[in-house]
């Protein structure tokens, strides 16, 4: 498995940043590349809730629909990131926080 991070965050080193479309159009085309290849799967994987934005954490989600893929996501790895995510969502931990935009977004299963 092959979890193609994708990075949209101002802290991200340079040659990282995409926006939205650039790592869905770049997900799609490695996938593409490998997708005969039986030891090789390539899935989305939005690095963060602080490095990703929503919209690129939906748009990964929707792209590992797309591919019949699994979907992967770093949660709550570093005390900070659940002290970012608090402080920047309500007082909402980064599992109620994924809970939320899954709730909110019908298709996201």
């Amino acid at each position: 498995m092959l979890a193609r991070t994708t990075y949209d965050w101002n802290g991200a080193p340079a040659g990282y940043l995409e926006t939205v479309e650039e790592a869905v159009k770049n997900t799609k085309m490695l996938a593409d590349k490998y997708k005969e290849d039986d030891m090789v799967t390539v899935i989305p994987a939005p690095h963060s809730l602080h490095a990703a934005s929503i919209e690129m954490i939906k748009a990964g989600h929707k792209l590992a629909k797309e591919l019949g893929t699994c979907f992967h996501i770093h949660v709550a790895e570093e005390p900070f990131e659940v002290e970012q995510v608090k402080k920047e969502y309500d007082g909402l931990t980064p599992i109620e926080l994924l809970d939320k935009i899954r709730s909110e977004n019908r298709t996201w299963k």
